[in-house]
C-alpha cells in the first residue's frame, strides 16, 4: 500500500528524485515552473532614475554644456564628474575609481578583550550547553528581577506529600497478598 501511495506522490509531481531529503513533502512547485513567476520585485526609485538617465538631454542644454545632440543624461553625468576629477576634484576621482575599478575592500579586524586575539573554546557535549544555557537564563532572571520593583507577595506555597493510613478492614488475610496500605494525599500549604 505504501508503494502505491509513493506512485501517486510522484506522478502528481508531488515527490521528485530531488526531494529525498523529506520524502512525502510537497515542492512547492512542479519541475520546470518558476517559483518566482513575477520576477524579482521591482523598485520603482530605481526604475525611474533609469529611465530618466536613459534619455537623450535637450538639444538647447546640449549646446550650453558643448556635447553633441543625442548625448543621454548619464554620459552627461559621467562626464561632468571626470571633468571635475581632472581639475583636481579628489572626491571626483575617488568617485569614478569607485565605480571603474569597484570599491576598495576595507580590512575587519576582530580581536578579543583589549586587542588581544580572540580566543575560542570547545562547547563540549550537549548535556554540557544545555547547563551553560540554563546557568545563563538563570542569570538573566535574577538581573531581571533585581531591576523590577519590589512587590509586597504571599509567602510561598509549599506542597507536602503525606500517605493516609490503610482503614482497619482492609489488612490482607494470612497467605493473601497485601493491598497497598495508604493512598497519597497532597495537602497545600501558605
Amino acid at each position: 500500500m505504501a508503494a502505491a501511495g509513493q506512485a501517486q506522490l510522484t506522478e502528481n509531481g508531488c515527490n521528485t528524485e530531488k526531494n529525498t531529503k523529506y520524502p512525502g513533502l510537497r515542492p512547492p512547485w512542479k519541475p520546470g515552473q518558476s517559483g518566482n513567476p513575477n520576477g524579482r520585485p521591482k523598485k520603482p526609485l530605481t526604475e525611474a532614475y533609469k529611465a530618466i538617465l536613459a534619455k537623450p538631454i535637450p538639444d538647447e542644454i546640449a549646446a550650453k554644456l558643448k556635447v553633441k545632440q543625442g548625448t543621454t543624461y548619464a554620459e552627461v553625468i559621467a562626464l561632468a564628474l571626470a571633468r571635475e576629477a581632472v581639475k583636481g576634484k579628489v572626491a571626483a576621482a575617488a568617485e569614478l575609481a569607485d565605480r571603474v575599478e569597484g570599491r576598495v575592500p576595507q580590512p575587519q579586524e576582530f580581536s578579543g578583550p583589549g586587542g588581544a586575539p580572540m580566543q575560542f573554546e570547545s562547547l563540549g557535549s550537549r548535556a554540557e550547553v544545555e547547563a551553560k544555557i540554563a546557568v545563563l537564563l538563570f542569570q538573566a532572571d535574577e538581573r531581571r528581577s533585581e531591576a523590577l520593583p519590589q512587590q509586597d507577595t504571599a509567602p510561598p506555597l509549599t506542597i507536602e506529600a503525606q500517605t493516609s493510613p490503610a482503614p482497619a478492614s482492609s489488612q490482607p488475610a494470612a497467605g493473601k497478598k497485601p493491598s497497598k496500605q495508604g493512598k497519597p494525599t497532597l495537602d497545600l500549604c501558605w
